[in-house]
């Protein structure tokens, strides 16, 4: 049988030619430096230092550059545009700076060279405007040789050796040189994995022990002992029929049959062992410090709640990848872009949304905002009129109307009157369409300015795929506090349609927007902002259930998306704007019932331009109650908010 004194023992056999370049970190012995052939190396054959650099250059690759000119706008037709996008012909753009990453991460550096569209034979110059670069040629670091001048204190060029010894000298002029300084030679580039190589190494030595445990059958953790010990070929054959029966990891756990005066004892794993495998779970760990990789999106998830992911993931994106691709557009301005040009990127690192609940909650109350100062804190655009403290929810002193005394004699409601109803409804509808039409227009804007929001949210980053991620795309609550402006259009209805009532019914009299009125508007308008956010939110955790569960792309979840919105048409706007319109003025004409003095309130119906017909609204044209006292149907007034949607959806009758 094997020994147990020494489980490393030949683990690195000639045949094993993949680990050949690397030796045992035991005995205090020395793990020399990282060339950048060796970087490569180490970074293929060592699982999570791989995951790590992958996933770090995984979002270097979905970088989103930005082309700003000197006003600081950014400018989609600058020639960097289509560059930086796809800046190889062998490579989408996503590729190439994914390899790009690689190569600095586990070399230390990656050298690009700029290929020129007019002269190919001139010096690049960035800032004379015939000097295009129309593509970047990158190279293999390990096959790259940086060469220094005389004195050591600059790069003057570097050299490319390819295939059959063919060398390309690429100028320093016309090359992107893109690398983590190495403080010992600042010059040149130190690989990412340098200050924790010995723990790369030891993950290779424990792969490399137990794929050498796996290929002879498994731990030597038991013996057999024989009475009388059988000469050599005995026990040759005793060897070769155990190994044949029980030494593969397919016959684990099969009964071992004796014979004889055969004796079989376990043994255990020893604690030196045990240590052994559970240094695996501590590497780990050392490879999540080196790459600065949380645990979790290297694929280890033992031990991980969603939430501390979750702040990982955050974390990962702000200290680490920001960092990098800051410096890499710090380079590409220096050797690539013209003056009064930027390249920058748009920012990865994910919004912290009730941080910014409570920052415009706070600047709402202390009236301390504009409204393009809020609009900026949510990402959106500036918008005309919008640089003066927005004052939408500051409740403003309203007087409260002196009860208008009765007329003397017997009151007879004007709307009595069949000819003048006609054409008080007529007036009525032409006002409420023109109201309806421009809430529309607001409405209108609102959604499309959601739906982009939710695409940003989404980004061209691959989202982890993981449940409750449409709270990350669509957050209800933030959707609600962004309908603000919608509350002042309400509002204005309410005011217009009460002073135009006002009127008609009290010459010369002028309508207040008393606090009943605004707690009523205001109470509406809770109600219908909370009503479409909702109906979105239940559509779009909809949509991304579908898509989890058919494992799409992020792209096909941006197509979702799309449908979501694609569902508010033209239809649905028109009839949530005009069921909201119209509400607001109908509790409007109340009030101004309750300020004229008319004691008695009568129903108008007309078929409208919506078609349908409610019976129970038609039926009661005409009919006049006291203004306490509800409609024979039921109702206090058309759009009673105490009825459901079947009595109020694009009804357009009156009082």
């Amino acid at each position: 049988m094997l020994s147990m004194k020494n489980p490393f023992k030949n683990i690195f056999t000639k045949s094993d030619q993949k680990y050949t370049l690397y030796k045992s970190v035991g005995n205090g012995g020395s793990v020399g430096s990282v060339t950048p052939a060796r970087g490569l190396e180490l970074n293929e054959v060592s699982l999570y230092l791989n995951r790590g650099i992958g996933k770090r250059s995984e979002k270097v690759g979905e970088i989103e550059f930005l082309i700003k000119n000197e006003k600081g706008e950014v400018d989609t037709e600058h020639w960097l545009n289509k560059l930086l996008d796809n800046p190889s012909k062998v490579y989408t753009g996503d590729q190439f700076w994914r390899l790009a990453n690689t190569y600095k991460d586990a070399t230390g550096f990656v050298v690009m060279r700029k290929i020129k569209g007019d002269n190919p034979d001139k010096v690049f110059d960035k800032n004379k405007k015939d000097q295009v670069v129309t593509g970047l040629q990158i190279y293999n670091s390990a096959k790259i040789k940086v060469n220094l001048s005389t004195d050591e204190k600059s790069i003057e060029s570097f050299t490319y050796n390819g295939i059959a010894d063919a060398n390309e000298t690429i100028p320093y002029d016309e090359a992107i040189y893109w690398y983590n300084p190495d403080p010992k030679n600042p010059l040149l580039g130190l690989p990412l994995i340098t200050a924790g190589l010995r723990a790369v190494l030891t993950d290779l030595d424990i792969t490399a022990h137990q794929s050498s445990v796996i290929r002879n059958g498994g731990v030597v953790d038991s013996v057999l002992t024989f009475k009388n010990a059988p000469n050599a070929e005995a026990l040759a054959k005793i060897k070769k029929d155990y190994k044949a029966e029980y030494g593969t990891t397919t016959n684990t756990g099969v009964p071992l049959i004796l014979g004889g005066e055969t004796k079989f004892e376990r043994l255990g794993l020893s604690p030196a062992e045990m240590s052994f495998i559970e240094s695996r779970g501590l590497l780990i760990d050392d490879m999540a410090v080196i790459t600065s990789v949380p645990t979790a999106l290297m694929g280890v998830t033992s031990g991980e709640t969603f939430a501390n992911a979750e702040v990982g993931y955050g974390i990962f994106l702000r200290e680490t990848i920001r960092p990098i691709l800051k410096d890499l557009t710090n380079v590409l301005n220096w050797k690539l872009a013209p003056e009064k040009i930027d390249i920058t990127f748009d920012d990865p690192t994910p919004k912290d949304q009730d941080q910014i609940l409570k920052k415009l909650d706070a600047g709402t109350k202390a009236q301390a905002m504009t409204l393009n100062e809020k609009r900026d804190l949510l990402g959106l655009g500036e918008i005309e009129g919008g640089d003066v403290v927005d004052r939408t929810h500051v409740k403003e002193p309203v007087a409260t109307p002196e009860p208008a005394k009765a007329k003397a004699g017997i009151f007879t409601h004007p709307l009595k009157n069949k000819d003048f109803r006609a054409d008080y409804y007529k007036n009525y509808l032409k006002s409420l369409q023109s109201k309806e039409r421009d809430f529309k227009k607001d409405l209108k804007k609102y959604f499309a300015e959601q739906e982009q929001r939710v695409l940003s949210a989404i980004g061209s980053r691959k989202q982890v795929k993981i449940k409750g991620i449409e709270d990350d795309i669509f957050n209800e609550n933030l959707e609600i506090e962004l309908t603000f402006p919608l509350l002042r259009d309400l509002e204005n209805i309410a005011k217009e349609m009460g002073q135009e009532t006002m009127e008609i019914f009290s010459s010369g009299q002028q309508f207040i927007y008393t606090d009943n009125l605004s707690s009523a508007v205001d109470k509406r308008y809770n109600f219908f902002a909370k009503s479409i956010n909702s109906t979105t939110a239940k559509d779009i955790k909809k949509e991304v259930t579908k898509w989890l569960a058919n494992e799409e792309s992020i792209n096909q979840l941006k197509e979702r998306m799309k449908t979501v919105y694609n569902t508010i048409d033209d239809a649905r706007l028109t009839t949530i704007a005009l069921t909201e319109s119209a509400s607001v003025s109908q509790l409007a004409k109340m009030e101004t019932y309750k300020q004229v003095g008319i004691r008695t309130k009568i129903w108008v119906w007309s078929a409208g331009t919506k078609g349908g017909v409610r019976e129970d609204h038609a039926s009661i044209d005409g009919e006049e109650r006291p203004f306490e006292a509800p409609f024979s149907n039921g109702m206090m007034h058309p759009h009673d908010p105490n009825f459901g949607a079947g009595e109020n959806i694009n009804c357009e009758c009156s009082i």
